[in-house]
């Protein structure tokens, strides 16, 4: 199957490869994205969740996940800062939280291909919406808490809790072929 070329302003979610500070090459925080307390953000990460219509190797209907980190769209402050190790490991948590979500896709969509749905009466574009809200309250959870207590345990915390389920669902992880940028 041939796939599209690589898109240089996207970075695929690939085990083992961490983001660095070159890959945020938005100029400056978004003017559209401001909320209270949006001017003490250090920087953002933007990943993205797609689900495409897509033909499997046996010419077969399903759906392609991609989870994927957008340059142009991540921006970060000042990259020298003395803490910016942290605050990359934070945003290297979002990108994995994304991840997290893509992977919980990808299993409820395998889970309605062999007939086994865990929600009776939704169906299966709900069942991805509700995922995708639940990613938005996941991350939420994890900004508000780590900006509290922005230190090293409380981020270990959170990555700890983050590796256990990336582990529970490996089976679903992004690989070459679910991430055609």
């Amino acid at each position: 199957m041939l796939y599209p070329p690589p898109n240089p302003d996207v970075v695929c979610w690939q085990p083992g490869v961490k983001l660095r500070w070159k890959d945020f090459a938005a100029r400056s925080f978004p003017a559209h994205l401001s909320y209270p307390g949006s001017a003490r953000l250090a920087a953002c990460c933007t990943a993205e969740i797609a689900v495409l219509p897509y033909r499997d190797e046996h010419d077969r209907p399903t759906l392609l996940v991609e989870s994927f980190f957008v340059k142009s769209k991540s921006w970060v402050r000042d990259s020298t800062r003395f803490d910016n190790q942290l605050v990359l490991a934070h945003e290297q948590l979002h990108f994995d939280i994304n991840e997290l979500f893509a992977r919980k896709i990808r299993q409820k969509i395998a889970q309605h291909h062999a007939g086994t749905r865990a929600s009776p009466g939704l169906d299966l574009q709900d069942e991805i919406g509700l995922l995708l809200k639940a990613e938005n309250v996941f991350n939420q959870s994890f900004d508000q808490e780590t900006h509290q207590d922005p230190s090293l345990p409380r981020l270990q915390k959170w990555q700890a809790l983050v590796a256990r389920e990336l582990a529970a669902l490996q089976e679903y992880q992004s690989t070459a072929c679910t991430c055609g940028q």
